[in-house]
């Protein structure tokens, strides 16, 4: 790849954040439908739609971590910022302390030491299973990136079959009797550095090129109507989830075709901005409606009267209620950085981040050639 088409590829792609947001959309959608109850209250036709949106929403995670080996992925030497965690722990224990707080002070959950650590210490609790997850493939990413940067297109190809083959379509199958790599459907670290190094490996050897955004965005939805088809079709104790979960060949297929097709779209600059000032706060509906206690309030179950509505409005309602929780999510989110900006929080941060790189670079240091 030329060094000129490196630096075209580090230039602000718009329509990676858009699909940041729908990816978040999809998570939400993925919630309000299981977690919900939507779909465990559904039969016939109603299940069957309901379970077409769920389907179509199912690489949100995949999608989620793709882009993070697609945006994170470096040519250059430039020194890795390991204290820059600080400003992803920062904001998960936020939010984790600040809805313990809330809920304990109004008297709608009892107050109780084990809560009170566990948000403190969201990703040691694992209360959080992406932020965990990503917590440990954030401090290898250096060496990530490294792997994809010194081998050839041919080396990094062979590589991204092999993972792929490895961990989602004879996992996949395995799953059926066992789970032989711990690969746990996908939540997982294995899984989101595996796809880490995917995306990583789009973007370096600009795969979305390969194929025209309409090709790939064909790709995405027979992959979704044909993991649908199977589902709806195949019989339950012969397979029927076989290809419902986020290392399912067909989800990773899709993952992949919307990728490379967002990447590929051409956004207006007034759109542009917009999605630039929202994509940040995408991370914050994931730790704000996932939190285990207000999930417990507001999304499990509370979403069992949508299966009550006419089979054709089910999807529409699963998705406006989806899309109403990220709405609020993002502007939640969007005051807490404002009064992180106030407080001047964010310099202390900056502060902080600036003496962990400090303190690792020495150690660092001492570690001979």
């Amino acid at each position: 790849m030329s060094t000129q088409t490196l630096k075209t590829q580090t230039k602000y792609n718009a329509g990676i954040d858009l699909l940041r947001i729908v990816a978040m959309f999809m998570v939400v959608t993925l919630h309000v439908a299981g977690a919900g109850g939507v779909l465990s209250n559904t039969t016939g036709i109603k299940s069957t739609l309901c379970w077409l949106v769920e389907i179509a929403a199912y690489g949100a995670v995949n999608i989620y971590a793709l882009i993070s080996g697609y945006v994170s992925y470096r040519e250059d030497d430039s020194v890795y910022s390991f204290g820059k965690y600080i400003f992803i722990w920062s904001q998960v224990v936020f939010y984790s302390v600040v809805i313990f707080a809330a809920f304990t002070v109004t008297g709608l959950h009892q107050f109780n030491l084990t809560d009170l650590i566990h948000s403190v210490i969201p990703a040691t609790m694992n209360k959080y299973w992406y932020f965990t997850a990503y917590t440990g493939v954030f401090f290898i990413i250096p060496w990530l990136n490294k792997v994809i940067k010194h081998l050839s297109f041919k080396d990094s190809t062979t590589m991204v079959v092999v993972l792929l083959t490895i961990f989602s379509f004879y996992t996949s199958a395995a799953n059926l009797i066992s789970d032989p790599f711990a690969v746990t459907g996908g939540y997982s670290l294995v899984w989101i550095a595996v796809l880490y190094l995917v995306g990583a490996w789009i973007k370096k050897h600009n795969i979305p090129a390969k194929l025209s955004t309409a090709k790939w965005l064909v790709t995405a939805v027979a992959a979704i109507l044909f993991t649908w088809l199977w589902h709806t079709v195949v019989p339950d104790g012969y397979g029927r989830y076989l290809f419902v979960s986020y290392i399912s060949p067909t989800v990773v297929i899709y993952s992949i075709a919307l990728i490379c097709a967002f990447s590929r779209f051409n956004i207006a600059d007034k759109s542009r901005n917009i999605i630039k000032f929202f994509a940040p706060a995408t991370f914050a509906v994931y730790i704000i409606h996932t939190n285990w206690i207000l999930s417990k309030r507001c999304i499990k179950q509370q979403f069992i009267w949508i299966a009550d509505m006419p089979a054709a409005a089910i999807p529409f309602m699963v998705l406006l209620c989806a899309a109403a929780v990220l709405i609020i999510c993002m502007m939640i989110e969007k005051v807490r950085t404002y009064l992180f900006k106030v407080l001047k929080i964010n310099f202390i941060l900056t502060k902080i981040q600036a003496l962990i790189d400090f303190i690792i670079s020495r150690i660092f240091s001492y570690i001979p050639e």
